[in-house]
């Protein structure tokens, strides 16, 4: 008998795919600009990107796309999961595009603080009316170790936007499980625009955000996940953008001009963003679609994908390309309005290189997902001795569905599906035993058929 244990199960991450260079060719050159100089530090250059439309999905408040008939705005929740000292520092670029806007939202909060001691002093002299009321400071970044009550007072002052950017996940997840309140119903409903509502009676209090527009940038070990992520059935994962890896790290040079000059780009990048930023705030909506070409091939693909997610991670996982696909297309949203940063006028319509570089991107990001996913705890699970490698495929007949693993497992050795389905995982990637089609397997490798 073999335990399971999360060292054996991130050993996958690995053999985690990196971004196509043909992803990189399809986007804006912008973006190439921006990280080409990362190529070769290992996953800093996929690391970077990730991070970059992460942050940008923050920056787009007034673009929005029809999605189910509802209004859907760019916003992602994109985590990095990789080992300590191995490039997710790259993820901090990004927060460059964030703290540009931020700096500039100090300066009006300090404006508007000035302009109101001002006021206070004539109000005292003249002792006549009502006080001047006081401004109303709006924040661009959030700290991530704020309270729950205090998340919903920086919302609804700051136009119901917020972004946490954390390089240790735990800084988050400490939050997650803090004593009063639930942290993680902002994040759960915040991702889909949903009402939040907080009411207070120590403080006569009641705050009301119709539509939050929250995004997360986050890194981190995978270690800390169980923290963030208490098992794979919570609805919190599946909204996760997640890039996991587990690379040796490797030493850079830190003087090579490569970095100063990346570090020198985002800078000049996140000022541009900025200014775009204030520009379209006051303005109108503006609505993003794709074309009936760009509808149907999305409309092919995601069918197939919760297809086999069913098949080889159970019901628990069919959330994940659901919610995949509407990370899809705010991917295309952001990777457009990049594109077309200098044009305000009418509608978005997605270009169709935004289109194939999403759908090369999103392939990549499915992946991550389903690695993470059979990483995590599910129920109780974690405590039983599992049964080792061989002796599982000695009860397996010569060819099976995946649901008859599950089947034998749970009827005989009383495991979840989703144990079972992670036990097929490991079998494939041992190759002793190989996929015939969707949902069906065959004993040992391909050739043995033969």
């Amino acid at each position: 008998m073999e335990k399971s244990t999360t060292k054996t199960r991130k050993d996958s991450y690995k053999e985690s795919p990196m971004f196509p260079d043909k992803a990189y060719q399809l986007i804006a050159a912008v973006f190439y600009e921006l990280v080409g100089n990362l190529k070769n530090y290992g996953r800093q250059m996929d690391i970077a990107l990730f991070s970059v439309i992460t942050m940008l999905s923050a920056c787009f408040p007034r673009l929005y796309g029809t999605y189910f008939g509802k209004k859907v705005y760019p916003n992602l929740f994109g985590v990095v999961s990789g080992p300590p000292a191995s490039g997710k520092s790259a993820m901090l670029l990004a927060k460059q595009i964030g703290d540009k806007i931020e700096a500039e939202y100090l300066r009006q909060n300090k404006e508007n603080r000035e302009e109101h001691r001002k006021k206070m002093e004539d109000w005292l002299i003249a002792k006549t009316g009502l006080p001047p009321e006081e401004p109303v400071e709006k924040h661009f970044l959030y700290p991530g170790n704020t309270t729950e009550p205090n998340f919903y007072s920086l919302l609804s002052k700051s136009d119901g936007i917020g972004t946490l950017v954390e390089s240790e996940t735990d800084v988050i997840a400490r939050m997650v499980v803090q004593k009063f309140g639930d942290y993680t119903v902002i994040l759960r409903k915040g991702f889909h625009h949903e009402p939040l509502t907080l009411s207070r009676k120590t403080f006569s209090e009641f705050i009301s955000i119709e539509c939050p527009k929250i995004t997360l940038l986050l890194s981190g070990t995978p270690e800390q996940w169980p923290g963030l992520i208490k098992s794979a059935e919570n609805g919190l994962f599946s909204r996760f953008c997640l890039y996991a890896y587990d690379d040796q790290p490797k030493f850079a040079n830190p003087f090579s001009p490569d970095h100063i000059e990346t570090v020198a780009l985002f800078e000049r990048f996140g000022e541009m963003i900025a200014r775009k930023f204030f520009e379209a705030f006051g303005g109108p909506e503006r609505a993003f679609r794709f074309t009936m070409d760009q509808e149907a091939r999305f409309n092919a693909k995601f069918p197939d994908v919760v297809d086999e997610f069913y098949y080889e991670a159970g019901s628990e996982g069919v959330s994940i390309p659901i919610r995949m696909a509407v990370i899809f297309f705010r991917i295309c949203m952001i990777l457009t309005a990049v594109r077309n940063i200098d044009n305000h006028d009418g509608e978005l319509v997605c270009h169709d290189g935004d289109f194939e570089a999403t759908d090369l991107i999103v392939d990549v990001l499915l992946i991550h997902s389903h690695m993470v996913f059979s990483s995590l705890p599910a129920s109780d699970d974690e405590a039983k001795e599992l049964l080792a490698d061989e002796e599982l495929v000695k009860i397996l007949p010569p060819t099976f569905e995946s649901k008859a693993v599950a089947k034998v497992m749970a009827g005989k050795y009383g495991y979840s599906k989703r144990t079972a389905f992670r036990a097929i995982r490991r079998l494939l990637e041992k190759g002793l035993i190989h996929k015939v089609k969707l949902g069906n397997y065959r004993k040992g490798k391909p050739d043995d058929a033969k």
